[in-house]
């Protein structure tokens, strides 16, 4: 799309310059006046699509600096199993001791966004986590408790991850 836009410009700056080189030639007053309205059109025209572009442009710089912020952010990421077929996403164990422990929804961190898992029951057979991003409910019985979880976000001795 942008690549035609350009185009589109040096064909308004070609049509523009034809214009305005016919100019020097004209000898009667109202064909002159009429096409310096156009030019003045045109030139109206081109620069409202250089401000599109330019706004554009800006558009494009910041999306292309969150997705490299994403992209060193998710570094510190590993995927980890909190029951058999529920993964969510925690701090490599190098980092653990960097930010309180937590969990990132699997969902939103393959989308590109980092949301917390909250945990909203602490059950005696069963805990429940939500995404309050995207709504992602995962439920974990107590049994299933994955090994892999505490090896690499262990949350303190008799934590309710520690189980």
């Amino acid at each position: 799309m942008m690549a035609v836009d350009l185009l589109a410009g040096f064909a308004a700056f070609k049509s523009m310059y034809d214009a305005a080189k016919a100019l020097k030639d004209m000898n009667d007053a109202a064909q002159r006046n009429g096409a310096v309205i156009e030019l003045q059109s045109q030139i109206l025209a081109a620069q409202e699509q250089q401000a599109m572009l330019a706004q554009r442009k800006g558009e494009l710089e910041a999306e292309l600096a969150a997705l490299k912020s994403w992209e060193a952010e998710k570094q510190r990421y590993e995927m980890v199993a909190l029951a058999p077929n529920v993964v969510a996403y925690a701090e490599k164990a190098a980092l653990a001791n960097m930010a309180p422990p937590h969990f990132l929804c699997a969902n939103c961190y393959a989308g590109g966004k980092k949301a917390f898992l909250q945990q909203t029951l602490r059950g005696e057979s069963v805990d429940r986590f939500k995404c309050n991003s995207c709504g992602e409910e995962l439920t974990i019985q107590k049994g299933e408790r994955s090994r892999s979880v505490t090896h690499s976000s262990n949350f303190g001795g008799g934590g309710w991850m520690g189980r």
